[in-house]
């Protein structure tokens, strides 16, 4: 989100590199949290993460609504392309199955979460499977609609 710099020193480029930033961010955030040992103790990531989410939401919504950020308004041709409603290649929805599958399953976090709640019962996991499979239905649907 901040434009690229040229014909700088190098200790100032290392700023803009983007591999310094992940670096910064795995050391910062990801392995202090790799080292906890329930998920009670990740609900203040989590909500970080969420708000990470949100964050991108208004951005993409505001970019898509807002016709003055739009660098294509002046230019004649179509600069993002044909949009297709259905695929001309069916071969490539096998390619993003696999993402969408492991969007949707909640199977492989269950034990954890079992384990996590107090009174673990059928009609509980259910609310929670539920209401993130929704969450992430009503992002999906924000972000590519």
């Amino acid at each position: 989100l901040y434009p690229m710099r040229t014909g700088q020193s190098s200790t100032i480029s290392l700023l803009y590199d983007r591999r310094t930033w992940i670096t910064i961010y795995l050391f910062a955030f990801i392995l202090p949290t790799m080292c906890l040992k329930r998920l009670n103790q990740l609900r203040f990531t989590s909500l970080f993460a969420i708000a990470c989410y949100g964050y991108i939401m208004i951005v993409v919504l505001v970019y898509a609504t807002n016709d003055s950020l739009n660098h294509c308004r002046y230019d004649d041709t179509e600069c993002g392309g044909d949009i297709q409603v259905f695929p001309t290649n069916y071969w490539k929805i096998f390619k993003a199955l696999p993402f969408f599958v492991q969007i949707y399953s909640c199977h492989f976090n269950s034990f954890s979460i079992c384990n996590e709640l107090r009174n673990c019962s059928m009609t509980r996991l259910n609310i929670i499977i539920i209401s993130a499979i929704s969450m992430s239905m009503a992002i999906y649907t924000v972000i590519a609609y």
